[in-house]
């Protein structure tokens, strides 16, 4: 299971891993392999989502260096790590998973395999002043507004009405198209109105965004006490 890519700064780190193994063989990788498996084949009857499971843990064990990567989910679903004090946001999709770390942040992470099938959830994504056309564009604001979800932690958010890319990238005003770059979601939920930077990578397999925000930030900002309460 390859390291595919790294971001790291002071404030946060995001792994790419590029799965290559069968689920046994992710298993076999984690410390106490026996507990891990039971708790996959006890939540899961999909060998995907077995899969994504195990890929998920070893990413975090090998790439991050945690122990044991046993993994909490709070009452808004948001994962948690059970024995490390890091902040934690997780992402998968086909062949690829992310996880995303940060030490006194709120993180958030989204990856998506290209697909051009996208274009067929344009009236679930875009609003009516954002500009998008293109699987790639479509695709990136999908991802970016599920990397908003997962920091908002709130529950029945409108993709087209809560959520808005406010600046577009770069990449699609100009004539050339940028791999990297940032651009600023602005979240107008009733209970949860914030402004922040979502950060994209354009892979020639997928699409990456990520973004963090301050604690005191989130927790102003926060629509349901229960969210920050483990579940």
């Amino acid at each position: 299971m390859p390291l595919y890519k790294k971001i790291q700064t002071d404030s946060y780190a995001v792994f790419v891993w590029k799965v290559t193994e069968t689920y046994d063989e992710l298993i076999a990788v984690l410390p106490h392999s026996d507990i891990f498996r039971n708790e996959a084949e006890r939540r899961f009857t999909s060998m995907k989502r077995r899969l994504e499971f195990a890929a998920v843990r070893v990413a975090l064990y090998v790439a991050a260096g945690i122990d044991y990567p046993e993994i909490g989910y709070m009452a808004s679903g948001k994962p948690f790590l059970l024995h490390d004090s890091r902040e934690l946001s997780v992402s998968h999709t086909q062949n690829y998973v992310a996880v995303m770390l940060t030490e006194d942040k709120m993180p958030g992470v989204d990856i998506e395999r290209r697909s051009d099938r996208i274009v067929n959830l344009k009236s679930r994504i875009i609003g009516p002043e954002e500009l998008a056309d293109s699987p790639e564009c479509l695709l990136l604001h999908w991802s970016a507004k599920e990397t908003a979800y997962k920091i908002m932690q709130c529950r029945d958010v409108d993709f087209v009405r809560h959520l808005k890319l406010s600046v577009l990238p770069e990449y699609i005003i100009s004539d050339g198209i940028k791999k990297s770059g940032e651009a600023v979601m602005k979240t107008v939920h009733p209970d949860y109105v914030a402004s922040f930077m979502i950060n994209y990578v354009l892979d020639d397999e997928f699409i990456l965004t990520y973004s963090v925000t301050s604690k005191k930030t989130h927790q102003d900002n926060l629509c349901n006490d229960d969210a920050a309460k483990h579940g």
